[in-house]
């Protein structure tokens, strides 16, 4: 799933900026984006990517909500607010572009947008969360609860907006269709702008008596806590999918979308996590390396002990089977690997040193000796 980018950023434009800039900003780029004339694989999904910013950025209510709460503030809107208000005609007025603009939204490949999506839009989106674990909890399992605060449908009328007992009408302005098509002539060439009706908010049926706790919008912000079951041996950055629990139906007979909650390790202090492995730096003095030891290592589950080699050289890295992290539902174990660092004396009291220089002195005696009798 790709993420979002900032609309500010799609369209090169400062945040204060002003419609005028956002307007032109939005024209130059449509020009070099329009499918009609850039031929590039992914002309069409950029042109849909900088319509979206400026059908957001253009509106002042969306431009609003969209400052303050982010992609969140705007979640409640359908492609069909967001692409409806375009009216390409007019932007690309007096213009040699050479294409006509006729069909929903002030140009059909922005109806097309949202029109073959129509049925997919009665599902609410999903939502992705994340949810840090230890690796401790990688080793157990663990369930987390996760805060959300977003957007649901209201109980109190069941996501209708009508105060319950009371019916909703047929809209009389856009005869239920949640649509106005306005139509203008200009020599030989008609243009078709499809928009939403304001009456209705595309809805197709007005509200007699709102719900008294949703204010008729259907949904209600508030907070919930949802329990999530991490399993043993969870990877990170895994996704475990909560049905229904993301945000709420756009049509009475959808579907709320899904709770997608992003697995992420926190970063432990003794160990790193490399997949079910396990990586441990471990200092050692200097004698220790030259005669080879033994030592204790207390790991996320017991005390350990480690051979260390005689002659282990600086970042040697010693692997310990099975001393890892369970894999997803603890069928088997990842692997602890040690690197080893060695301490070298920074200083040396008169009894150390002198032995250092026997040490050296044979050494260099045994040198001497070899080359003799070579």
């Amino acid at each position: 799933m790709s993420e979002k980018r900032d609309y500010y950023e799609v369209l090169g434009v400062p945040k204060d900026a002003t419609q005028r800039d956002i307007k032109k900003s939005f024209r130059k780029l449509a020009f070099k984006y329009h499918p009609d004339k850039n031929k590039a694989p992914d002309a069409e999904e950029k042109f849909k990517e900088i319509g979206e910013a400026y059908g957001v950025l253009s509106d002042p209510k969306k431009r609003k909500a969209y400052d303050h709460r982010g992609f969140e503030g705007i979640s409640h809107f359908t492609d069909e607010d967001i692409f409806g208000g375009i009216d390409l005609s007019e932007i690309f007025k007096n213009s040699d572009f050479g294409f006509g603009f006729d069909g929903v939204g002030g140009g059909s490949i922005f109806g097309s947008f949202f029109n073959g999506n129509r049925k997919q839009r009665k599902d609410g989106e999903d939502i992705q969360v994340e949810a840090a674990i230890s690796l401790k909890d990688v080793i157990s399992g663990c369930e987390k609860n996760v805060k959300l605060n977003h957007l649901k449908k209201c109980n109190e009328c069941d996501g209708s907006g009508a105060k319950k007992g009371t019916t909703t009408k047929v809209c009389e302005v856009c005869k239920g269709t949640g649509h106005i098509t306005n139509t203008k002539q200009e020599g030989n060439v008609t243009y078709s702008q499809t928009i939403l009706c304001s009456m209705c908010g595309g809805k197709g049926k007005n509200i007699e008596i709102p719900c008294e706790k949703c204010d008729g919008s259907g949904r209600v912000n508030e907070p919930e806590k949802i329990p999530v079951n991490i399993p043993i041996g969870a990877q990170d950055g895994m996704v475990i999918k909560i049905p229904n629990k993301g945000k709420p139906p756009h049509t009475q007979d959808g579907k709320a979308g899904n709770l997608l909650v992003i697995v992420r390790t926190i970063d432990d202090q003794n160990f790193i996590r490399d997949g079910a492995n396990l990586w441990h730096t471990m200092s050692i003095e200097m004698l220790d390396a030259v005669l080879g030891t033994k030592i204790e290592l207390e790991t996320l589950e017991e005390t350990i002990h480690i051979t260390v080699p005689q002659g282990t050289q600086p970042n040697a890295v010693l692997r310990v089977k099975e001393k890892g992290l369970p894999k997803l539902n603890g069928d088997a174990k990842g692997d602890l690997y040690i690197k080893v660092k060695i301490r070298i004396p920074e200083t040396l009291d008169e009894k150390e040193r002198e032995l250092f220089i026997q040490l050296k002195n044979l050494k260099n005696k045994d040198i001497k000796q070899i080359t003799q009798e070579q």
